[in-house]
């Protein structure tokens, strides 16, 4: 089965908290008074950049898998010698996973799977992210934007909403239903758009849409994997 990560879950949930808190009222005046200002800044970018790190490399480590599994599943038999051990009969599969960049590794797994699952779009919006905040410390350089003068970051989310009289209508805390009202999801996609010289500004409740479409993306590889023939 293939997840966002085997390593990454805890990691990005403790980055989670501490954005969490950082964007919390209890840290934005009277709790934050013990740091200087611009200790607060660089807390928060690095919680960030470690955030993006950690998705980046859970959504990497998944798609590695699936192009491991796909390609194990093509060879059908794999002859080798009787010395050799499982990890050197499947490393030269790993290592040309590793070695790929991630549009091709995206378009050689799609190209196995039972239905395409598009993320690249996504995965170069995180790595935008995370240049401009690791690099130029959150603040849109010249090397950030396109030739309109602007960074766009696609954040995947959930949308969650009910339909009212022809309208949808989006689920928010303590949201009120009538009994029997169906409730949808869909994923879509939601810019964030920043100029020239702005500080690259991202939430918890941003952070909050990117983690899930991640973990979601992990979930969408898991089912369009090719079935394994049935031995009987």
């Amino acid at each position: 089965m293939i997840s966002i990560s085997k390593r990454c879950p805890k990691l990005i949930f403790l980055n989670h908290l501490l954005l969490r808190a950082m964007n919390s009222s209890d840290l934005t005046s009277k709790g934050r008074s013990y740091l200087p200002k611009n200790d607060v800044g660089f807390h928060e970018r690095w919680v960030l950049i470690k955030a993006f790190q950690d998705l980046m490399r859970g959504v990497r480590g998944s798609l590695e898998e699936a192009y491991f599994f796909i390609a194990l599943l093509r060879e059908g038999k794999i002859r080798a010698p009787t010395s050799a051990t499982l990890g050197e009969i499947l490393a030269p599969y790993r290592a040309k996973a590793e070695a790929m960049n991630f549009p091709n590794l995206m378009e050689q797994v799609n190209r196995g799977l039972e239905k395409p699952v598009p993320f690249a779009e996504a995965y170069g919006s995180l790595q935008s992210a995370r240049n401009c905040l690791e690099h130029r410390d959150g603040v849109v350089g010249r090397r950030d934007v396109d030739a309109t003068g602007v960074l766009k970051i696609s954040v995947p989310r959930a949308k969650i909403f009910v339909e009212q009289n022809g309208a949808e209508i989006e689920v928010y805390k303590n949201f009120y239903a009538e009994k029997d009202t169906v409730i949808q999801m869909r994923m879509e996609t939601r810019d964030l758009v920043f100029r020239l010289g702005e500080p690259l500004k991202i939430s918890a409740k941003d952070f909050d849409d990117i983690a899930f479409a991640c973990a979601n993306f992990g979930t969408m590889l898991a089912q369009q994997l090719p079935k394994v023939p049935s031995l009987g």
